[in-house]
């Protein structure tokens, strides 16, 4: 199935612009409820880029922790990834769920940073590119999973 994006401008008196943006069958995906930034911070180490991926849940929804610490939900995990480059990547301790019939899992809510720290030479003028791989639920369903691609300089 193909998933197309409906654009619909509607100008206002010549003044104003509003985009309406909706995808096929008004199927939402995971990172329409997750805000994903990504920017260098600049205390690394010499020799060092450590890029901090901010993730923004909204609210009554959660993604599935790094890790999961439950085997049926292991794909659904978030994934940060560096590409051409060994990364360490520091998830942050996710917060504990108990379900009767899943059992127990770790998940993100609220906000969240990820830091992915790589060899780079300070003179370097190529960007670091990330994929950040997400699942979210809420209490009645799961979104399908996205990919988030990211540019830092």
């Amino acid at each position: 199935m193909k998933a197309f994006l409906c654009l619909a401008v509607v100008l206002a008196a010549g003044v104003g612009v509003s985009l309406t943006l909706a995808t096929a069958g008004g199927v939402k995906r995971s990172d329409s409820v997750v805000k994903v930034k990504a920017k260098l911070d600049k205390a690394a180490p010499p020799g060092k880029a450590v890029v901090v991926v901010s993730l923004d849940i909204q609210p009554g929804w959660h993604l599935y922790a790094n890790p999961v610490g439950n085997e049926d939900f292991e794909s659904n995990r978030v994934v940060v990834k560096v590409a051409g480059v060994d990364a360490n990547i520091d998830y942050p301790a996710g917060k504990v769920l108990k379900d009767a019939k899943l059992g127990s899992f770790n998940i993100y809510e609220n906000k969240v940073e990820i830091r992915a720290t790589v060899d780079r030479v300070p003179t370097e003028a190529n960007p670091l590119q990330l994929t950040v791989r997400l699942s979210s639920c809420d209490d009645k369903e799961c979104l399908p999973p996205s990919t988030v691609k990211l540019s830092v300089p």
